[in-house]
């Protein structure tokens, strides 16, 4: 199994802390022959301190956004059972900034962190919920 591919997993145990055990979110979301792409944002820490030499300093944790132009109300749904309230503890594994020009793709990254539920009014048209956005906190690399 390919671990190149964007994945949701719940923290509970031993099982579930191995990214193997994890689901793939085209396993969650996708539709028979239509791959599921995420406009993914990484930002390897929440913040930073500019110092008197010039330099940054890194301060605070990862933090991932995941968007989505346009889902199926289904879709949605399927994502709500990863974060039924407003956050929730989660496994998940996304892209970074790194691209490798040996693959041709960008470098991918397992963490555990929290996943935040839009607060934002969501745009519904029916069946389609469109620009659905979800960002991952605090989040820290696992193996």
């Amino acid at each position: 199994m390919s671990f190149d591919t964007w994945m949701l997993g719940v923290p509970g145990g031993c099982i579930e802390d191995d990214p193997a055990d994890w689901t793939s979110l085209q396993d969650i979301i996708g539709e028979a022959n239509i791959p599921v792409e995420v406009d993914d944002s990484y930002f390897p820490q929440s913040t930073y301190t500019d110092n008197c030499d010039g330099s940054r300093t890194a301060q605070g944790w990862i933090k991932v956004v995941w968007r989505f132009k346009i889902t199926h109300a289904w879709q949605r749904e399927a994502l709500r059972a990863y974060c039924p309230g407003l956050s929730a503890d989660i496994f998940l594994r996304t892209h970074t900034n790194e691209y490798n020009a040996c693959v041709e793709e960008y470098d991918w990254i397992s963490l555990r962190g929290q996943m935040m539920w839009p607060i934002a009014d969501e745009a519904r048209d029916g069946r389609f919920v469109n620009d659905l956005e979800f960002e991952f906190r605090a989040c820290e690399e696992v193996p």
